[in-house]
């Protein structure tokens, strides 16, 4: 259920480290790949096709840091561009959700509201420890996204 752009014909290998510190080859490629399908999905969006574009936007979600950015400022501007012009073409309506986040062993519970007062503000929770799975439930009306970092 994801679709990305990947540039052909570069590998990175272990001699491009040091110490393993990155020469900064890998970042570029994946930043590159971030902008490259950023502007795929501006295309799409520019034609409507919202069908299309939600396998590209699957993509990018996972690609963003815990801050919510990606690898470079560049990337980072058109990738939240291309979500931006996505979120607008897809709006139907109004969100009214419940969130709900639990443990498999059920030693952690939490549940957000989403609603018009407070769709923009972001809303997180610490987990205690590291669960061995989570899962997540949502009823309601709308669209959200959720992000886990550790």
């Amino acid at each position: 259920g994801f679709t990305h752009w990947s540039l052909t014909g570069t590998t990175v290998t272990d001699e491009d480290t040091f110490m393993g510190f990155s020469d900064g080859l890998s970042q570029s490629v994946v930043s590159a790949e971030v902008e490259m399908t950023a502007y795929a999905l501006l295309t799409y969006t520019c034609l409507g096709d919202v069908a299309s574009a939600l396998p590209v936007v699957k993509w990018l979600s996972q690609q963003r840091n815990a801050l919510g950015g990606f690898s470079s400022t560049q990337d980072t501007c058109v990738a939240l561009q291309a979500l931006s012009e996505y979120a607008i073409l897809s709006y139907v309506g109004g969100v009214n959700l419940t969130i709900s986040l639990a443990s498999t062993n059920l030693d952690f519970q939490e549940s957000f509201q989403l609603n018009r007062d407070n769709k923009k503000i972001l809303q997180t929770a610490v987990i205690p420890s590291v669960p061995t799975g989570l899962f997540v439930s949502a009823k309601g009306e709308g669209c959200c996204l959720m992000q886990v970092t550790d």
